[in-house]
């Protein structure tokens, strides 16, 4: 424990050695009060005031003459001076009205504390002590990242053509009359000069007076801080940025008639931005452009005054105006395409804009595939049109759009001067199927039911019925005529649906066959098909795909030239599927019955129409899911009551035999299967409640193929079942039914379109 105390102490003592070692290696500003207040600025590095100063005739201006790097904090406090006292008119450098005068170097100046203060205390008239509070020449560079710098009449700052550049990044600039900064000089000495406002704030309080005047050449470029004099800036030469910032001016107008005025110094303009050519300035252009968020505000005149004066030469070589906001219309400086727009009573510069109209637009497949978009700007220019994505909708050059599938893109207009672009977001979807409710209605003569059809509601829907004679319908409405069978259908622009209404007549029902109604069975895809597990069966049977049509005008006419079956023997079914007319089918159903009188169907449904490829002259196995309740069972079916009618398209039927072994696959035949893909033998039972797998073999080009394209197979199938018996005393659920049952599963099969494939 002793040798881990120890240890520890000295881990300890190294990790505190360490921490402090960065304290130790780093710099420690110069302390600078009343005492030592000539040591400042003597050599490079960093300074902080400890106390506030107070300069005298004695001490005269601080001085910074090596070509060194100094930064000084404030710290909070004061240097002040009164400098009318101490300057020399004679312009003895070491004389100069100011109270940090520099010829060289690079100065900041910060204020870690907040309050510090650069003042000139003096109360003298301005041409007394105009060389300004802090003076800067020959190539100087000046950082004031925080201060507050001020004076009754003078200049905030003085700067120079010569190279010298001064950064106002935060602080305060506080003049009575003066300018808050200044550069001198009437010709180029040096290019590269530059005042650079960042932030902070400029306040000129009186007339005749400017937040920045700028006669010499060099760049002024203010991205930011807020500036206000009775003239904002006065320009005679030189760069002009303005990308930032709130320049305003709150003096008047004063410009004599002739609009000639003094000229030296500035002048009572009352403009945020005042370019001035006057020909003491001669041969200093002026370049100006103003962009971003900068705003120019005018309380009492324009935002932009262009003079001039005392000459005919106008010294602007270019003047332009892509941003910004302004108390008066600057359009006579904005070209396209940028353009002037009022906004809440000021007036704003920008690119010219692109709006598409509508922004947003829906469009749905198959029922309004297409639509006109719109595109404007606020300049005179031509649009290129362009989708995002063409696989969701296309444009073309007159901004027309196509749906082409599902899903979201944005379809854009680009000013061709502007480049400015418009937005339509576009959404494609799918057309929502018309659907009808309920699938099936029995009516006695006379009596009425109520048919409700869902559509989209880009779409609308009509009313029709397949025979007028049985039963009429009016917005939904049914009317029972005479006995029989009439199909309700709901037409959509491209979808339908339909309800099968029986007509009884009370006096004389129908003993024998009850109307086959739709049911909305499922389709197994061949990949997934169960006789694809099964040894033993035949090599020419092959399961495929059976694919759904739908109940459409294109649907309906690709099965009638395929399978020669009259148009009105198709209809649609309750959710939008196309399958065979209830008449045609109980036409197929009672030739079967004529024929074989096990079948006594109690219940008769009807499945979808088909369509499946399949090699040429094999056999299709075409495999369907239903529940036990659409295949009509109750509680004593067994398979053999199912039988599987095909509806022919004269009318006539011929009947699927059950096959529950695989090698006895074959056309014609039939089989059902439970969840674990087993076939039932003809005694097992079909529960309720249950899902089975329905399979049918139709042979490509057999007789139950009523597609003449070979490798193409239609199949619509009817399900017809009988009502359950009651099972003998001592009889089992398995083994030998002695015939089909009770249920007879119709098996319209409007033969399947077998397309071939070659081997």
């Amino acid at each position: 424990m002793g040798k881990l105390r120890k240890y520890g102490i000295i881990f300890l003592v190294l990790l505190m050695a360490l921490a402090a070692a960065p304290m130790a290696m780093a710099a420690t500003a110069t302390e600078i009060g009343q005492g030592n207040i000539g040591d400042l600025f003597m050599a490079e590095g960093d300074y902080i005031l400890s106390e506030d100063i107070v300069l005298s005739g004695t001490t005269k201006a601080i001085e910074l003459s090596k070509d060194i790097k100094v930064t000084l904090d404030l710290n909070g406090h004061t240097i002040s001076a009164d400098t009318s006292t101490y300057r020399n008119l004679r312009n003895d450098p070491k004389d100069y009205g100011s109270i940090i005068y520099a010829t060289s170097g690079d100065i900041t100046i910060k204020d870690g504390v907040g309050g510090g203060k650069i003042w000139d205390t003096s109360a003298a008239e301005y041409s007394k002590h105009n060389d300004g509070v802090i003076r800067v020449e020959k190539g100087t560079h000046l950082t004031i990242e925080k201060a507050i710098i001020e004076v009754k009449e003078g200049i905030g700052i003085t700067t120079y053509d010569d190279g010298t550049r001064v950064t106002f990044k935060d602080g305060e600039i506080k003049v009575e009359y003066g300018f808050g900064i200044g550069t001198n000089g009437s010709s180029i000495t040096e290019p590269g000069s530059g005042i650079y406002v960042e932030g902070g704030t400029i306040t000129v309080a009186s007339a005749d007076s400017a937040a920045i005047y700028h006669p010499s050449s060099g760049t002024l470029n203010i991205s930011g801080g807020t500036l206000s004099a009775a003239d904002g800036i006065q320009v005679k030469a030189g760069r002009v940025i303005i990308t930032g910032g709130t320049i305003t001016a709150t003096g008047k107008h004063n410009v004599p008639p002739d609009g000639k005025f003094s000229g030296g110094g500035t002048n009572e303009l009352g403009n945020a931005l005042s370019l001035i050519s006057h020909k003491n300035y001669k041969g200093q252009s002026m370049d100006v452009k103003i962009s971003g968020s900068a705003m120019l505000i005018a309380e009492h005149a324009d935002a932009i005054g262009v003079y001039v004066n005392s000459g005919d030469e106008s010294h602007v070589d270019s003047f332009v105006i892509t941003g910004g906001t302004y108390s008066s219309d600057p359009s006579a400086y904005v070209e396209s395409p940028y353009v002037v727009k009022q906004v809440e009573g000021k007036y704003v510069v920008a690119l010219a804009g692109v709006a598409v109209t509508p922004t947003a637009a829906e469009l749905v497949l198959g029922l309004t595939p297409t639509a006109k978009l719109t595109a404007s700007s606020d300049t005179k220019e031509t649009f290129t049109w362009s989708s995002k994505n063409d696989d969701v909708v296309t444009v073309d050059n007159s901004g027309n759009i196509t749906a082409v599938g599902a899903g979201t893109a944005d379809v854009t207009a680009t000013g061709a001067t502007s480049k400015s672009v418009g937005t339509c977001v576009v959404t494609v979807r799918a057309a929502t199927p018309v659907s009808v409710t309920p699938s099936k209605m029995e009516l006695n003569i006379g009596a009425t039911g109520k048919a409700t059809a869902k559509y989209d509601a880009k779409d609308s829907i009509t009313w029709e019925s397949s025979d007028t004679a049985v039963a009429t319908v009016k917005d939904g409405t049914v009317t029972a005529v005479k006995a029989g069978i009439a199909v309700i259908t709901a037409k959509g622009s491209k979808t339908s649906a339909a309800c099968t209404v029986t007509v009884t007549d009370p006096a004389a029902p129908d003993p024998v066959t009850p109307t086959p109604a739709p049911v909305d069975a499922g389709t197994v895809d061949k990949e997934n098909n169960p006789v694809n597990k099964e040894e033993g069966k035949p090599e020419n049977v092959e399961a495929a795909t059976p694919a759904i049509t739908e109940a459409t005008e294109e649907g309906k006419a690709a099965v009638v030239s395929a399978t020669k079956i009259e148009e009105k023997n198709l209809v649609a079914t309750a959710d939008g599927k196309l399958t065979i007319s209830p008449v045609l089918a109980k036409s197929a159903l009672e030739e079967v019955i004529s024929a074989d009188a096990t079948v006594a169907p109690k219940n008769v449904v009807l499945l979808p129409i088909v369509k499946a490829a399949v090699t040429a002259n094999n056999v299709a196995a075409l495999a369907f899911t239903m529940t036990g309740e659409q295949l009509g069972a109750e509680e004593n079916t067994v398979a053999g009551d199912v039988k599987v009618i095909k509806v022919l398209a004269d009318g006539k039927g011929g009947q699927f035999s059950y096959a529950s072994a695989a090698a006895d696959y074959a056309d014609k035949t039939f089989t059902l299967k439970d969840a674990d893909g087993k076939s039932l033998a003809l005694t097992d039972k079909v529960a309720k409640a249950s899902t089975y797998t329905l399979v049918v073999f139709v042979a490509d080009n057999g007789d139950f193929d009523l597609d003449a394209t070979a490798g193409s197979v239609i199949d619509p199938v009817a399900v017809a079942t009988n009502a359950a018996t009651e099972p003998k005393s001592g009889g089992s659920s398995s083994g030998c039914n002695g015939g089909f049952g009770a249920l007879a599963l119709l098996a319209f099969a409007v033969l399947p379109f077998i397309r071939r494939e070659k081997r």
